[in-house]
């Protein structure tokens, strides 16, 4: 007969589940653990969770607590989420002493904070994949629109990238977007109206 898991391992593997799971947010991963440790926990447990996952953003935060049980919280768990010497936020877990094993209660949250902590070293991997893909991808609009303003006026490639920054800070554009508005009004009309000198439409001079 198969031994029961104690509910240390039962947290644990809910937890895993929680850090494993494809398209949950910062946000929603520290609620759902918040969410967990406390339903796990007695009553008086107090979590919170701080989880740095994205550059430049503010940490998902989350603070989670039960009704104040007689005698104040005695259990007292508090950990950086740290990896590899970087730090992803903290964990604090304040709660009466829980049932069974305060030695195994502690493996299962050191080991939960490792999960958090990987979990948000993905997520920033992820978002700088992201920002990486991103800044190409305007890279190769510029350069189209570059090619275009190139010949349509006689630049240089330099010439005409300089040209479409001036511009899109001129029309309160970002990069992107005019050097999107230079292509579009090209595709336009090239098809309406062949021959036609291009760029001669409201918003690009």
């Amino acid at each position: 007969m198969a031994s029961q898991l104690s509910e240390p391992s039962i947290l644990l593997h809910r937890i895993s589940q929680i850090t494993n799971a494809s398209g949950y947010t910062a946000q929603k991963i520290v609620e759902s653990v918040s969410a967990e440790l406390v339903w796990f926990l007695p009553e008086g447990a107090s979590v919170s969770i701080l989880f740095k996952s994205a550059k430049g953003q503010p940490p998902a935060a989350h603070q989670q607590q039960t009704e104040a049980a007689p005698g104040g919280p005695v259990f007292v768990f508090s950990r950086p989420l740290k990896l590899r010497g970087v730090d992803y936020g903290s964990i604090l877990v304040e709660s009466p002493s829980p049932k069974g094993s305060i030695s195994e209660w502690m493996t299962a949250l050191e080991t939960a904070a490792t999960l958090l902590a990987l979990t948000a070293e993905q997520l920033l991997l992820l978002d700088e994949q992201h920002g990486v893909k991103k800044q190409l991808a305007a890279s190769k609009l510029v350069a189209r629109a570059g090619g275009l303003v190139a010949k349509e006026r006689g630049l240089s490639m330099a010439g005409a990238q300089q040209w479409i920054r001036a511009e899109s800070l001129r029309t309160g554009r970002s990069l992107m977007q005019f050097a999107d508005l230079l292509i579009l009004n090209d595709t336009v009309q090239n098809r309406s109206f062949p021959g036609r000198p291009r760029f001669q439409q409201r918003g690009v001079a």
